[in-house]
């Protein structure tokens, strides 16, 4: 089980997805680069969780106007 959970985004209004990310309780920090966020999560994703998670990162990416760039274990 991997120790967290990464969505990485760029572009957009970075700042706005920075704000709603933290209130659901992700950790926030810039891509190496700079030019996006990536947001972690330790939580248990199981199957049953993981829709919920792609579809509120598919809706911040619509939100926000940022290019979800998809996800990867910390």
């Amino acid at each position: 089980m991997p120790s967290a959970i990464c969505f990485t985004f760029t572009g957009g209004d970075l700042s706005g997805l920075a704000y709603a990310a933290a209130e659901q309780g992700f950790a926030v920090t810039p891509t190496e680069q700079g030019d996006g966020l990536i947001l972690s999560t330790s939580d248990i994703v199981d199957d049953l969780r993981w829709a919920d998670f792609d579809d509120l990162m598919h809706g911040w990416a619509q939100e926000f106007a940022t290019d979800y760039q998809g996800w990867g274990a910390g």
